[in-house]
Parts: C-alpha cells; structure tokens; sequence
C-alpha cells in the first residue's frame, strides 16, 4: 500500500510542475530522448523575486561574481550561503573572515572549489553542493559533518571518498556522478538513511556488498551512463545483496553482461521497482535462460506497481527480440 500511496504523491506533484510549465515559471532547457524535461530554470524574473525576498527575510545569503552581493554588513550569523564566484571577497567569507558559519545549514557554491569554507567550521551544514566545481575538492574533515543530509560532487575533480563517510549517519543523498571516483568505500553500508545513490559516469567497476544493508530506506541506485546505452568504462557490477534492498524504486542502468541470469530473475523479488533501465549484449538475448529471466521480472511486476504495465508482457514468450 505504501508504494500506491508513493504514487499518487507524485502525480499530484506532477500535476503542480505541470501547471508551473504551462504558466511559463519554469522553463524547459534540455529534453531527455523520451521528450520528458531533464533540465529546468526557474523564469529570470522569477528567480529575481525570490532572491530578493528570500534577502529580505534573512533566508539566504549571495555572493556573486559581480560584485553584487546580498551580504550583512555586520557580523551577523550565516545559514544558508550560496558562493557564486572566486573573487577576494567570496575567498574572505570561505576563509570566514567576517562571517559566522558555524550555523550554516546549507552551503552551495559555483566557481572555483577552492571557494568552499573550511568543512571542519561547519558544525550543523545539512545541504553541501558542490556541483560543478571546479579545481581540487577538499574533503578533510567530511566525516565530521554529523548533520549532513546532502551530498553532491557531481561534476567536480573528485577521485576518492573518504573511508569514514560512514560516519554521516544522517545522509540522505549521495551524488558522486560525473567524478573520477573508482571505488566506494565499505563503510557505505553504514548510511542507514540514505535515499539516493548516483555513481552515472564514473569508473566504479562494483558496488560493495555491503550496499545490501542499505535494506529500509534505499530508493533509487544510478550506475552506468546517462545516455540510452553503457559504455565499456562505466560499466558496474551489482552485488547480489541488492535483492535485500527493498524499498528500491528506481534502478538503472544494469549492464547484464556483468551478471548471472539469476540476478536478473531476482530483481522481480523487489516490491517497490518501478523503473529498471537495462541493457543487454546481442548474445545474452539469444539466451533462452536470460529471455525468461527477464519475463519472470518483469511479470512480478503488478500494475498496481508499474502505472504503464504492458499488456503484452504475457507475449515475452513468442516474440523476436531486439538485439543490442
């Protein structure tokens, strides 16, 4: 039940974005291949007004890299701060020369990595974005961040993760996508709480088992390329402990030539699935063992659960399969 009521969270959700569309405050920038938005901006005078009224009400903090800056002029409390450049003065607030970040809850900056304030002076931060970066990613003292819910590397020159990321116990989405990470460490296992996992485009060739303990509250598992079809360098080998993960509702994307067609019969014991993006070599699809590995999945997966089920997934059977 919880998974139907999941569902219609979303499309109501949808159905609010939608009409954000039709009304033209938010903007489409990229569309994916199915013609559904992947990229978005808020409408420049929009986003203009919320700026300013979120200053108003003391809810944020810019800096940008004209110059023009929504800073107190005082020494007043920081909480949530958005760095937007790499000039003197964004390196004197990272430096927290004049400001008070110890009660900064949210931390987000574009530009230059080395603009990022010092992890160890932020005692309660529970956003930290550093998306796009670029230059080296200091990450001493990560595992300090005791209250961090949100982690994001994506795009930054990031190569390894800290062996005592377990230690954020509280983490709730980890975005190392894009990065030249080739390794998660083992104590991934200990993010009891974590929701989001995206590895897309990067050079891990397995996730650890331990990512099976990951079993309450894991949502969504991104591995693979963004595009339709991995490449040999992103491919990713899945542990058989992923069928312990069920509260699992997005995973993709499975390079099946990296697996045993059991694993593949396993994935229909998830009960939440509701989106498995795959790909297969020309030769697995001849394979009578994989082809009713697939169907077992897929059958598994009642309507309730997959809103667009085919009706003629029953056919799997008897039809010609596309090859790779």
């Amino acid at each position: 039940m919880k998974h139907i009521a999941s569902r219609k969270e979303e499309e109501a959700i949808s159905d609010l974005i939608n009409e954000l569309f039709k009304r033209g405050l938010v903007q489409t920038l990229h569309l994916n291949h199915e013609g559904i938005p992947r990229y978005c901006r808020l409408h420049p005078k929009i986003h203009n007004v919320l700026v300013c009224k979120s200053m108003e009400e003391k809810f944020v903090t810019v800096v940008n890299v004209q110059g023009y800056q929504y800073f107190p002029i005082n020494n007043g409390t920081v909480h949530r701060l958005s760095l937007q450049s790499n000039s003197s003065r964004v390196q004197a607030v990272a430096g927290n020369d004049y400001a008070d970040l110890s009660r900064a809850r949210s931390i987000s900056i574009f530009g230059q990595a080395s603009s990022t304030p010092h992890l160890t002076d932020l005692k309660v931060v529970r956003v930290l974005d550093l998306e796009g970066c670029d230059g080296p990613v200091c990450l001493d003292g990560l595992s300090k961040l005791l209250h961090l819910r949100y982690l994001s590397l994506r795009g930054t020159g990031v190569s390894e993760l800290p062996a005592t990321i377990g230690e954020l116990r509280w983490l709730q989405t980890l975005d190392v996508s894009s990065t030249k990470v080739k390794k998660l460490p083992p104590s991934i296992g200990a993010l009891l709480r974590l929701r989001y996992l995206n590895i897309r485009d990067t050079d891990v060739s397995e996730l650890p088992a331990k990512i099976g303990e990951l079993r309450f509250n894991l949502k969504a598992i991104l591995v693979g390329s963004k595009g339709r079809f991995n490449s040999v360098e992103t491919v990713t080998k899945l542990p058989k402990a992923i069928q312990h993960c069920q509260c699992l509702e997005k995973l993709g994307t499975i390079d099946i030539r990296e697996h045993h067609a059991s694993f593949v019969k396993a994935l229909g014991g998830l009960n939440c699935l509701r989106v498995l993006k795959i790909t297969w070599s020309s030769q697995q699809s001849n394979e009578k063992a994989y082809r009713e590995a697939l169907v077992s999945s897929i059958e598994k997966m009642e309507p309730a659960r997959v809103p667009n089920h085919p009706l003629w997934f029953p056919l799997f059977h008897g039809v010609s399969w596309l090859r790779a």
